[in-house]
């Protein structure tokens, strides 16, 4: 069959079909039409559903917003505080009937109520929630809404809904009354009947009830279907007359928003359809062209599949595309021809594109650096963000993409977002190494090294920001250069102080030193100065007794002279050599005892001087001692008694033991007996061991306060500064005993109960010591 032009094929079909067109115009339409119709219906019903869910959950949602923040900041806050916010939540009432803080447990711990609301049940705090549904339902969620609810104030049918965060949930009370208002809102001046029941059929609301019936219309043929639905809509027929039913139901909410539309001759579009085609179709047969609609029909079909191909390439449905025949018309089938070619050309090149956009998505994914695309001509709104982005910041995705940054609050300062913007409007769009302070979800700040690029991508104005996390490796940064600076200047200042400290202590120690030989040569001269006393005290009696005999001698002598010369008597001769003899008995025996002690002061000297190593006895030593200590004792006052074994034989140093031991008889003399002259001193000395020897030198005196038992061996400690102590003495004992006699010396001593110092000694000394010793005092 030849192929006719279209300009021909028209020409003779619209002379030929003009007549008989209108004839069947009306049917054709109304066949074709009222079919489009009902589907459009139905589509719409479910559109108008799904958008008013959306739109009642999305105002919903931001009910749930104001509650949260309540239960957020109850953590820590005071029960005053907790109180303001739920009262600043519920405010005039508008939105809230009521709202409770309730914690873990379920346990009521404030309410707020507004003002015309009446006031709360003295027993409503502390009332326990933890067996309500609403309550129960959070265990694995943030927020849920209840079905139709009593008040647990005011016993008033209301809708709850509870947020949980953290430990603490706020329970809101919402009014029907402000239910119906927003549906009513939202159906505004729609023709469609707009209705919400819970998952038990029970009516929540409506938008054409005038009311809030309490009636359950879980058995009507419309919420049948509603509950049925597949998310399509559909046509039903109802009691009232057949309707188009849509119904959605969002799975936060569990409630089942319901929209219908009338169907049949009730529908609005059918009816105005039904009633225009019949005037068309009576016109049409006035005017008699009954034969144009089979011209019309051949010419519709094969337009009317072009037309379908269009509409699925358009819609991206390639493989959907049937093989039709050959049309009569030329351009038709040409028309065809290249439409299968661009649809081909089209498959190819979305596969291809597909596939280049998977790669990209996956390394965009897969970069570790967080990155987010905005969109400049939009706002900046964000169209895109990667793994790394979400993991860094805290947002999910679906909270980001389609916002701003600020509307996100990822902007520490908004005026720095203006400024970071305004580079890229007006500059070369090209940025690195920015450091801008961004926050997380959780309004943490953190400083971000930022690059960013702007491109060009289907006609859109792309900017790519990529951020890095350096708060740390700052704040570590800057923690380490003022830890340094702060170490060098606290070096400088330790190494000045401790060069200042050891130049004084250097020059301390030389003067103390110094000071130290000085006093041990001052003691060891008071020392000689009491020995030369009692030498010259010991033998002023002897010596003076002895001068006492020879001066009564020499004058017995002269009276004898003087008896000779008036002549001699026996008796006066007798009586003369008596006296001579008495005398001279007087005189020996003192001179002698003045010969022994200056040979036992000489013995002292020499040892005390010398520090030679010796075999001596110890009681034979110690009285020695004692005989040039006598003169210190006060006349008639204390009294030194010793207890040693006469065959108690040392290998020793004498000088060095009759030092200690006249130090520390020193020491009881100076400071045992304040007050008194009635004071006690013993020195005791017994046999310890096969090698050993034990000395004990004991008063009966105040004692040493408990105070200063500790420091008594230290040097320059002394208790009467200022009144000839220099605070040496026990000091020499101790080291004299430690490191000449090689033993060593313990103190014992109560308040009132006297002092013993006992010497723990050996009977012969270790060799070595003593020299050192002495030359180094």
């Amino acid at each position: 069959m030849a192929a006719w032009r279209l300009r021909t094929s028209l020409s003779l079909l619209l002379a030929v079909t003009t007549a008989i067109t209108f004839a069947l115009v009306g049917a054709a339409i109304i066949l074709l039409r009222v079919p489009q119709i009902e589907a459009e219906a139905s589509a719409a019903v479910q559109a108008a559903a799904n958008a008013k869910a959306r739109l009642l959950e999305f105002y919903l949602r931001g009910l749930e917003a104001q509650l949260a923040p309540v239960a957020l900041l109850a953590e820590g806050s005071s029960l005053r505080a907790r109180a303001a916010m739920l009262t600043a939540t519920v405010g005039d009432g508008r939105q809230f009937a009521g709202a409770y803080l309730v914690d873990a447990d379920g346990i009521v711990r404030g309410a707020a109520f507004p003002p015309r609301g009446g006031s709360v049940r003295p027993s409503l705090v502390g009332t326990d929630l933890s067996r309500t549904p609403l309550f129960r339902d959070l265990a694995d969620r943030d927020s849920r809404w209840s079905d139709k609810l009593l008040s647990a104030s005011s016993g008033e049918v209301v809708i709850g809904v509870a947020v949980r965060r953290g430990q603490w949930t706020v329970i809101g009370e919402i009014a029907p009354d402000l239910l119906r208002e927003t549906v009513a809102t939202l159906a505004g001046a729609s023709r469609d009947a707009l209705l919400v029941v819970d998952p038990a059929g029970e009516r929540l609301v409506d938008n054409g009830s005038g009311g809030n019936r309490a009636e359950n219309l879980g058995a009507q043929p419309v919420v049948r279907a509603a509950f049925a639905a597949t998310g399509e809509g559909r046509r039903i027929d109802d009691p009232a007359g057949p309707v188009f039913v849509g119904s959605a139901r969002p799975a936060n909410l569990g409630w089942t928003f319901i929209v219908s539309r009338p169907a049949g001759f009730a529908n609005e579009d059918i009816r105005r359809t039904v009633l225009l085609t019949a005037g068309g179709g009576a016109s049409a047969l006035l005017i008699g062209l009954l034969l144009a609609i089979w011209w019309a029909k051949r010419l519709a079909q094969p337009v009317q599949r072009l037309i379908g191909r269009t509409h699925r390439l358009a819609a991206g449905r390639y493989d959907e595309d049937p093989a039709t025949p050959p049309s009569a018309i030329a351009e038709i089938n040409e028309l065809d021809d290249h439409l299968h070619a661009m649809a081909d050309a089209i498959r190819a090149r979305e596969a291809s594109l597909l596939r280049s956009e998977t790669e990209l998505e996956s390394i965009f994914n897969a970069s570790p650096v967080a990155m987010n695309v905005s969109d400049l001509a939009a706002g900046s709104r964000i169209v895109r963000v990667n793994e790394a982005w979400v993991k860094q910041f805290g947002r999910r995705p679906e909270d980001a993409v389609g916002r701003t940054g600020s509307e996100i609050g990822l902007w520490a300062d908004p005026a720095e977002r203006t400024i970071f913007l305004a580079r890229f409007r007006y500059g070369p769009g090209v940025y690195d190494d920015l450091e801008l302070w961004l926050k997380r979800a959780d309004g943490e700040s953190m400083l971000c090294r930022v690059s960013a690029r702007v491109i060009a991508l289907g006609g859109q104005q792309l900017l790519i920001m990529a951020s890095a996390d350096i708060t740390e490796a700052r704040h570590m940064a800057t923690e380490l250069r003022h830890v340094n600076e702060e170490l060098e200047v606290r070096v400088e200042q330790r190494t000045a102080q401790l060069s200042q400290a050891n130049a004084e202590l250097a020059g301390a120690l030389a003067h103390l030193r110094q000071a130290q030989d000085e006093l041990v040569r001052a003691e060891k001269q008071a020392a000689l100065g009491r020995l030369v006393a009692g030498v010259a005290h010991e033998l002023n009696t002897p010596i003076g007794n002895a001068l006492m005999a020879m001066t009564t001698l020499e004058s017995h002598h002269q009276e004898f002279a003087a008896a000779m010369a008036d002549g001699l008597r026996r008796s006066t001769l007798e009586r003369f050599v008596a006296d001579v003899g008495t005398a001279a008995g007087i005189a020996t025996r003192n001179l002698e005892r003045a010969a022994a002690l200056i040979a036992s002061f000489k013995q002292v000297a020499v040892d005390q001087a010398s520090a030679q190593r010796r075999r001596f006895l110890l009681r034979q030593a110690v009285d020695e001692l004692l005989t040039t200590l006598r003169p210190a004792l006060p006349q008639g006052g204390h009294r030194i008694d010793r207890e040693i074994p006469a065959d108690l034989e040392l290998d020793s140093y004498p000088g060095p033991l009759g030092q200690v031991l006249g130090n520390l008889v020193d020491n009881a003399l100076r400071h045992a007996f304040p007050g008194r002259r009635d004071g006690r001193i013993r020195i005791v000395a017994e046999r310890a061991g096969d090698d050993g020897l034990r000395v004990v030198v004991a008063d009966d005196g105040i004692g040493i306060a408990e105070a200063h038992r500790a420091h008594i061996f230290d040097p320059f400690f002394t208790t009467r500064l200022g009144s000839g102590a220099c605070g040496l003495g026990l000091n020499i004992v101790h080291n004299v005993v430690c490191e000449v006699l090689g033993g060593r010396v313990e103190v014992g001593s109560e308040a009132g109960g006297g002092t013993r110092f006992t010497l723990h000694l050996p009977r012969t000394a270790p060799h070595g010591a003593c020299a050192a010793t002495a030359e180094a005092g």
